[in-house]
């Protein structure tokens, strides 16, 4: 799991793409998802469900084993509320670095397999 984690946050940790969104990019969508009224801002659950995915895709097809293992019937809301409630208390110049490699590091420590 180290391995794996060390791996996403040196990948993603450059900051110098544009086209990545960094923790606090993230976290800022996150927020306004969680807080609008009419949901039409869908980066912050879209991005978490894709990290998702990836990583079941992954094991799935053997490539890799399980770092995180989240109830069966958890919602997608839910991951965007947990998620975003461990990126809120990340010390801000931790944001900097990619919200994948976030939301990964978030995932393991919230639901670690057993």
């Amino acid at each position: 799991m180290r391995k794996l984690l060390f791996v996403l946050l040196f990948i993603t940790a450059n900051t110098t793409h544009a086209n990545y969104l960094n923790g606090a990019e993230l976290l800022n969508h996150c927020v306004g998802y969680l807080q609008a009224e009419e949901k039409t801002d869908h980066i912050c659950p879209a991005f978490i469900a894709g990290i998702t995915d990836v990583h079941v895709t992954l094991v799935n097809w053997g490539e890799h084993r399980r770092e995180w293992c989240p109830p069966e019937d958890m919602k997608t809301d839910r991951l965007v509320s947990l998620v975003t409630r461990d990126l809120m208390k990340q010390a801000p110049e931790s944001l900097i670095y990619s919200a994948s490699s976030l939301v990964a590091f978030a995932l393991v420590k919230l639901f670690p397999c057993q």
